[in-house]
């Protein structure tokens, strides 16, 4: 009797689950313009990770032309890499890497321009 019963609670419970999903499944079937729309401009609002190597610059030595970079956050550039100083979206030097490197931090001689302290440093 034990066996009868449970066996009729699970399938009751089974059916139950599948008119549920069926429901679910024919309303995500039906879409409306507006609701397509919303899907879409949450779409393109998505935001990506960048795997551009950005820093900042830490230190500024105006007499000898050179600037200590910081990359705490991601990768640090190799020997010889030429990158952009930026300051307020506008390209203001360019610097290449040096060495020698401290923890997050690395130097680099001054190319063209002029740096500052807190001015972005990232790949061309």
């Amino acid at each position: 009797m034990r066996l009868v019963i449970s066996l009729l609670v699970s399938s009751l419970t089974l059916v139950g689950c599948a008119t549920n999903n069926s429901k679910a499944t024919n309303a995500a079937k039906k879409k409306t313009p507006a609701t397509s729309k919303a899907r879409a401009a949450n779409q393109k609002s998505t935001l990506a990770p960048t795997l551009q190597l950005t820093g900042k610059v830490a230190s500024v030595n105006s007499e000898l032309r050179f600037v200590v970079l910081d990359f705490s956050v991601g990768d640090m550039p190799g020997i010889n890499q030429r990158l952009g100083v930026y300051r307020a979206g506008q390209k203001v030097a360019q610097v290449k890497v040096t060495g020698p490197q401290s923890d997050t931090n690395i130097v680099a001689d001054i190319i063209e321009g002029e740096a500052q302290v807190g001015d972005e440093v990232r790949q061309e």
